[in-house]
């Protein structure tokens, strides 16, 4: 048993079974996890998504700049405008 959990491809497969069986049965939505198998298989997307959760708190820095100026410029703008 320790083996048929340890054994990476038949887990890979089971999983794409088991959701191929939720796709047909369950609900069509279920198709679409099979996108995230495509992470797996490319390695740009793997190198995206490794750059992206190492520098997510960076990149959430940035996304608080970014908000912060656009509520800066909206308030000149309002006050500019509603005269």
């Amino acid at each position: 048993m320790q083996f048929l959990v340890q054994d990476k491809t038949l887990l890979y497969n089971s999983y794409f079974v088991g959701l191929s069986l939720l796709g047909v049965f369950v609900n069509p939505l279920y198709y679409s996890f099979f996108g995230l198998f495509l992470i797996e298989r490319i390695t740009l997307l793997k190198t995206v998504i490794k750059a992206v959760t190492q520098n997510l708190s960076k990149i959430m820095m940035v996304f608080v700049i970014a908000l912060t100026v656009m509520y800066i410029y909206s308030r000149i703008a309002f006050e500019l405008i509603s005269d």
